[in-house]
């Protein structure tokens, strides 16, 4: 019955794109929380239900149909004290977790593919010269990290966590690399390149770099994913690789027209492989003050679930993207969709490829540790422009 009435409300006011084939109305999500994200099932064939409530990271089953039932919610985290949250699938097995608490910390979690707890560590603990809040998180064969930001929004730093969940170094950035509070970290199969993506200066625009191995900026871009200029785009933390495009999800407002907190609507935008705009779309319809934050994107072949909170309360809405438009084959298994660093084999498939290793999550953790080893003899000259410090 509710598959018929969700066919029945399905599409949002007509619009024009090349990518997006429908949207589908606002659906409410299970118990009461925020920062949800979905994984596919592979056992199933259903979803992957998580959400942040009580100051943990919680486990649920979600059918096809977008039915989740409050019987046997599981902690996956295992703390009463955590506040924002980040997960990933790891290309080859487990998920990594990275949360904020409210003492001005940060803590690393890391499971395995059914998402039972193998280890957790501390990244940074009492510290108050970095916000720890709206992390972005990057879980790959050479590089497991996260982000923070100076206090007063001076500067951002890389946290390379290993395979132990600690944090193993701590870099201060270049200081032209984008804010990354609400941003994106990426790397790409048979790269070592990283990408990172942030707000803009003035607020009105994104900004993507490109740091080489020494963590020096190579090439930096300016996106404009909103045309309309009285509105800011904010929280570019669902990005998502599809062959040969990008897709973000975000949120943005207009900031005279009376929005509480950190609300807005959710917009996608389309970007191809080298982060040019080439289209967005508005996916929600809130008017404020009432709206949505903290976005996330997973993805079925040419089904594509954006997921936001609303007023402590998980939201969805299903998405039909164009396959022709993205080359999406029928029938590609395409995982761990919203993943922002899986690596992907010739038909789509998380773990693939030669590069994708096999030991787990943790099999990052000694090649971050070499390159660790090799850092003063990479930096030998440099060290005058970067600080760095060493934890754990």
């Amino acid at each position: 019955m509710r598959g018929a009435l969700l066919f029945l409300g399905m599409l949002q006011p007509a619009f024009a794109s090349d990518y997006i084939e429908s949207v589908g109305e606002e659906i409410t999500l299970g118990p009461a929380g925020g920062w949800v994200r979905l994984f596919p099932d592979k056992a199933t064939g259903d979803w992957h239900f998580l959400w942040a409530a009580g100051g943990d990271y919680l486990l649920l089953p979600m059918s096809s149909d977008f039915q989740v039932d409050d019987f046997d919610r599981r902690s996956i985290a295992g703390r009463n004290d955590l506040v924002d949250h980040a997960i990933t699938a790891c290309p080859s097995g487990g998920f990594l977790h990275v949360a904020s608490a409210h003492n001005e910390s940060a803590y690393a979690f890391r499971y395995d593919d059914d998402f039972n707890l193998l280890v957790s560590g501390t990244l940074e603990e009492g510290e108050p010269t970095r916000r720890h809040n709206d992390l972005p998180i990057l879980c790959t064969p050479t590089l497991d990290a996260t982000s923070f930001i100076s206090s007063n929004h001076s500067g951002t730093w890389l946290s390379i966590i290993t395979g132990n969940a600690t944090q193993s170094e701590l870099i201060e950035l270049p200081s032209d690399v984008p804010r990354t509070e609400g941003g994106s970290l990426r790397m790409e199969p048979g790269s070592d390149e990283l990408m990172v993506l942030g707000r803009g200066n003035g607020g009105k625009t994104f900004e993507v770099a490109g740091l080489d191995t020494n963590y020096e900026v190579a090439w930096k871009k300016t996106i404009s994913p909103l045309s309309d200029n009285s509105l800011r785009p904010y929280w570019p933390q669902a990005l998502m690789r599809v062959k040969d495009h990008y897709l973000l999800a975000f949120m943005g407002r207009d900031e005279s027209a009376g929005w509480s907190s950190d609300w807005g609507n959710v917009y996608l935008a389309v970007l191809d492989a080298d982060f040019n705009h080439l289209e967005t779309t508005q996916i929600s319809q809130y008017s404020p003050p009432e709206g949505a934050q903290r976005p996330g994107l997973a993805r079925k072949g040419n089904q594509l679930l954006i997921t936001v909170d609303r007023n402590v309360q998980p939201q969805l809405f299903e998405v039909r993207l164009n396959a022709e438009a993205f080359g999406i084959v029928d029938g590609e298994d395409t995982g761990v969709g919203w993943d922002t660093a899986a690596k992907w084999d010739d038909s789509g498939s998380p773990g693939g490829g030669e590069d994708a290793g096999e030991e787990g999550c943790s099999c990052s953790a000694q090649v971050t540790d070499n390159r660790r080893v090799l850092w003063p003899i990479v930096l030998g000259g440099l060290l005058v422009f970067r600080r760095r410090v060493r934890k754990g």
